[in-house]
């Protein structure tokens, strides 16, 4: 006689694993606006240099300027919007989900870090 195991609960976790995740990237993107959006003066620009300086062998490439509030601001939206979405629907790449909100916080820490300031980025 062979006894079958209780059936794990599977569904359970995933629903779990899945409002945990929506939930912390929704934290992540509220913390990407209070450190770095909200004490931000407005009207500041981050600008990135693509081109080195004095280098005549590569193809010069206009500085990408940003307006640092409103693109930490989108940044952080669409964090929370990723979780929003994972909260409700579920995400079957994660990784990908958890690179994209990676980019999105580097990429508001350094238009943080550059703001009213041109930064380059071979420096």
């Amino acid at each position: 006689m062979t006894i079958n195991p209780a059936p794990t609960n599977d569904k359970k976790s995933t629903i779990r694993t899945r409002l945990l995740a929506g939930i912390l990237l929704i934290l992540v993107g509220l913390a990407i606006m209070l450190l770095f959006g909200v004490n931000m003066q407005p009207g500041l620009h981050s600008t990135f240099g693509l081109t080195p300086q004095g280098d005549s062998n590569v193809i010069p490439i206009p500085d990408m300027v940003l307006p640092a509030q409103t693109a930490i601001y989108v940044l952080a939206l669409v964090t929370v919007f990723l979780g929003a979405w994972q909260l409700a629907r579920g995400v079957r790449s994660t990784n990908l989900l958890v690179g994209l909100v990676a980019f999105c916080f580097v990429a508001a820490f350094l238009i943080w870090a550059a703001k009213g300031n041109r930064w380059t980025w071979w420096g």
